[in-house]
This record gives structure tokens, C-alpha cells and sequence, in this order.
């Protein structure tokens, strides 16, 4: 966890320094921009850690949809008789 946060303030440091190299945007490296832009790039990577969460569940159910479907196919294609708790 610390060291998750010490290289999201280095990344921090690198982003202002890109800003200023790049002529982007003239940020000096002052505490107050220093922490802010930190704050910034922490939620963006909390909320980046959100999604991806709930993105690998939406994936999972749909696979699993995908899958109940294939062996419902298949039991109706082996069998000849549909199965009475599907609606199909």
C-alpha cells in the first residue's frame, strides 16, 4: 500500500514535469499543485480500480449466460426435449 502510494507521488512529479517540458501548461512544483495534482491522480486511479471491478463482473455474468446457453443446446439437441424451467 505505501508503495503504491510512493509511485503514484513520483508519477505525480513526472505528470507536472511532462506539463512544464512540453510547454502543455506552466505548473510550478509548489506544494499546494504538488497535492493537488496527487489528490487528482489517487481518484482517478481509485475510481479507474471501480470500474475494472465492476467491468470484470459484468464479463463474468455474461460468460456465464453464454455458457448456460450452450449447454442448454446442447442437452436439447442430444436429448430432443427442452428443459421446462427455460421459457424458450
Amino acid at each position: 500500500m505505501i508503495k503504491r502510494l510512493v509511485v503514484l507521488f513520483i508519477l505525480t512529479l513526472v505528470v507536472i514535469g511532462i506539463m512544464n517540458y512540453s510547454g502543455l501548461y506552466n505548473l510550478e512544483f509548489t506544494g499546494t499543485n504538488v497535492l493537488y495534482s496527487y489528490l487528482m491522480i489517487l481518484a482517478l486511479y481509485t475510481l479507474y480500480m471501480i470500474f475494472y471491478k465492476f467491468f470484470k463482473a459484468i464479463v463474468g455474468l455474461f460468460m456465464l449466460v453464454i455458457i448456460l446457453f450452450i449447454i442448454y443446446y446442447i442437452y436439447n439437441f442430444i436429448t430432443g426435449n427442452s428443459l421446462d424451467f427455460m421459457p424458450f
